[in-house]
């Protein structure tokens, strides 16, 4: 199997998971995939406004503050408002959601738990520095021809 061969079965594999696992109301509250990927940016960046949701997702503020105020009034995020400067707010999930999170850590600490039965700790540390450098990349050129 190629790399991307092996990249493309992941992706497929990983998809299917999270839908399973959406699709189970008893796990993630019923959260649809698009709201997922707002909490995803949410539980991920530190400090997280609007503004850097906005530019993350590569949508205009306006449509994430839409998003952001329905995840609010269904539960899922909290908005507080800095100390320093009063326009700016702090996104945050809320308690029952950084439960649901709880669970893609579990499932994380499992695989690695399977894999420290195949291979050592240095292949698995390798392992996780090629995922790191797959993670981060950004994919193809925007000035493509």
């Amino acid at each position: 199997m190629t790399f991307s061969e092996a990249m493309n079965y992941f992706y497929f594999r990983a998809s299917v998971s999270e839908l399973k696992m959406l699709n189970k109301s008893d796990y993630t509250l019923g959260i649809s995939y698009h709201s997922m990927l707002y909490l995803n940016v949410v539980a991920s960046v530190e400090n997280c406004t609007v503004s850097k949701l906005a530019e993350l997702m590569q949508i205009t503020k306006s449509g994430a503050t839409l998003k952001v105020n329905d995840l609010v009034k269904h539960g899922f995020l909290t908005k507080t408002q800095s100390a320093e400067d009063g326009r700016v707010f702090f996104l945050a999930l809320t308690p029952k959601i950084a439960e649901v999170y709880g669970m893609f850590s579990k499932i994380g600490a499992e695989i690695e738990s399977a894999l420290q039965t195949k291979y050592s700790r240095a292949e698995i540390s390798l392992l996780a520095e090629m995922l790191r450098t797959v993670s981060d990349y950004e994919g193809v050129s925007n000035n493509e021809n």
